[in-house]
């Protein structure tokens, strides 16, 4: 019965494409193919179809896990998922319907089937709709992440964190949705032709008082926002592009400034692609 796993349930319709083997979906933007034949806490253990060894590809590297169709097809979902409720355990729940009762009791009915649970609202961290327009870029996968600090070490990207791996403040305001990064950093996604348009603010923490960046946005590599010398302590304006018919990728950047990568950390907040 079980279609995949995924870090986040806006990925939700490819979970019903058809697929002769199983795919690991990597942060990197790489795939590994071919059929789980393992799993523990630290690693799924993936088998080429046509023979030969197992490859372990570490739990903490897979953003999405599809299963191969079954021979007599997919199970067809009871209905189509419209809310996310995220639990204080971590767990997120993919429902048709959420109730609340005013002592705060929630009962919440699956997408997929089964009987409703009941829970109280103080375990719940969130209650997201997921059936609107709006698709968050942080729970996309890039096709491209690359992270080039100019003195060294690894600063990757973070989704839905800061690069440091700490929750998104800004001015005493907590987000949910972002991307932090380090200077120079590149990502780049594949849009969809759905996509109508992209809107996204950025911002450095005010502590990092020698940060100095260039930021840039491309739509297939044609420039669409640019802004040197990005300081520390503002929250950029709204930036909002749209998107030509028939766009392919849309590049998120950030380069060095004028004080090459130091105390670069910038956060992409609340990007945004909206859909028709």
């Amino acid at each position: 019965q079980a279609s995949g796993i995924l870090r986040d349930l806006t990925s939700d319709p490819r979970l019903r494409e058809t697929r002769a083997e199983d795919e690991a979906r990597l942060a990197t933007g790489d795939a590994v193919r071919g059929i789980v034949t393992g799993v523990n806490d630290k690693a799924f253990s993936i088998t080429p179809s046509g023979g030969g060894e197992a490859t372990p590809v570490p739990v903490e590297s897979i953003v999405e896990l599809y299963f191969a169709t079954p021979p007599g097809g997919r199970a067809t979902a009871a209905s189509p998922a419209r809310f996310a409720v995220r639990l204080t355990s971590g767990t997120v729940i993919a429902c048709k319907s959420v109730a609340v009762t005013t002592n705060g009791d929630v009962t919440i009915e699956p997408a997929y089937g089964g009987a409703s649970a009941k829970t109280q609202l103080n375990q719940i961290v969130s209650i997201e709709y997921t059936a609107g327009p709006v698709a968050w870029l942080s729970t996309r996968t890039p096709i491209e992440d690359t992270s080039t600090p100019y003195f060294g070490g690894k600063f990757p990207a973070q989704f839905d964190r800061t690069v440091t791996g700490d929750p998104i403040r800004f001015n005493g305001v907590t987000y949910t949705r972002g991307i932090g990064v380090h200077s120079r950093s590149k990502l780049v996604f594949a849009l969809d032709p759905a996509d109508r348009s992209f809107r996204t603010r950025y911002a450095i923490d005010s502590s990092l008082t020698y940060a100095d960046v260039d930021v840039r946005v491309r739509v297939d590599d044609k420039i669409v926002h640019e802004r040197k010398g990005f300081r520390a302590g503002t929250m950029s304006g709204l930036v909002k592009i749209d998107l030509p018919a028939g766009a392919k990728t849309l590049t998120l950047e950030v380069d060095y400034g004028q004080g090459y990568d130091i105390q670069d950390r910038l956060t992409w907040i609340e990007p945004a692609l909206v859909r028709k």
